[in-house]
């Protein structure tokens, strides 16, 4: 890929097409769902509205889809096919951690 295209696309984009090396989606991205989650802890002792807890949700929910299906597609740039069933794993797991806990959160 050229310079331009990859200036015109950002970096985002290019995690979500798969366009990346897997170590940054998978650690760089980790990394950042993981510091979302931090206020969700402290809010704990705040007891904020139900209506944040819904917010928080949504916005964690989605940084997890999106560090899910960015790794998956990522997955096919690693050095080793290891590192490809590995992280294609980690991630299978992580979305099904995410549904079941949706599901118990919404019933």
């Amino acid at each position: 890929m050229d310079d331009t295209v990859k200036a015109r696309n950002g970096i985002l984009t290019r995690f979500w097409l798969g366009r990346t090396e897997l170590w940054k989606a998978f650690w760089v991205l980790g990394l950042l769902v993981l510091l979302l989650k931090i206020p969700g802890i402290y809010a704990l002792d705040l007891d904020p509205p139900l209506a944040w807890w819904y917010g928080y949700v949504v916005i964690i929910a989605g940084a997890q889809v999106f560090w899910i299906v960015s790794v998956w597609r990522c997955a096919a740039n690693a050095s080793m096919k290891l590192w490809t069933f590995l992280a294609r794993g980690v991630a299978s797991l992580v979305g099904i951690n995410l549904g079941l806990s949706l599901i118990l959160l919404f019933t």
